[in-house]
């Protein structure tokens, strides 16, 4: 028990200095609008700092509080799916999306996520690159939402409401041209006249 103490306050300095030491730990907010009607949004931020940033009644201490106490993460999911789907409000001309899907971790694979994070914490070479997306972003919990844009719509403004617990957030928007080539004789060729 006491062994568990030591531990638990050892991770509580180590979170504090996880989220400080990494200089441009700052959440992205990635749109794409497909086939002109679906709108897809990327949402990657740091867990450790969310979990910061939050505030619900019975918040645990620490992250490795929080892994410990099945019904306190139990908790802290409900929260994550409140806050993104309900509290991060996408409108495309006023109207918001249709047929809107928000999809994150579930319970099991929440707690792995923070588990590896109070391992790599303790046991910094312990990172599995082989998890890590390119920019290196390991311990970010990424949400992905999507749906399509109203039938009215006439996508002339798309406005989305982050929740303030997600900090500073940098964003990309893109529209990708997207087609099916047939396959030619010898070649299959792509052409695009960029200007």
């Amino acid at each position: 028990m006491k062994k568990l103490l030591l531990i638990i306050l050892a991770l509580g300095l180590f979170e504090t200095a996880m989220v400080s030491a990494h200089g441009l730990n700052i959440t992205t907010a990635t749109m794409t609008l497909r086939q002109k009607d679906h709108l897809s949004v990327r949402v990657a931020t740091s867990l450790t700092a969310l979990f910061q940033r939050m505030q619900w009644q019975g918040k645990p201490l620490s992250i490795a509080h929080l892994v410990a106490d099945e019904s306190k993460m139990v908790e802290f999911h409900q929260q994550l799916v409140k806050m993104f789907s309900q509290e991060l409000v996408i409108a495309v001309d006023g109207q918001p999306l249709e047929s809107r899907q928000t999809r994150l971790l579930n319970i099991a694979q929440l707690r792995q996520q923070l588990q590896d994070e109070i391992a790599t914490a303790v046991l910094p070479g312990h990172t599995d690159h082989h998890k890590q997306d390119t920019h290196g972003r390991y311990h970010d919990l990424v949400i992905n939402i999507d749906g399509f844009i109203p039938a009215a719509g006439q996508l002339k403004d798309l406005q989305i409401d982050f929740p303030i617990e997600l900090g500073p957030i940098m964003t990309s928007y893109s529209e990708p041209k997207i087609q099916t080539l047939a396959a030619g004789q010898q070649t299959t060729r792509y052409h695009l006249q960029l200007r």
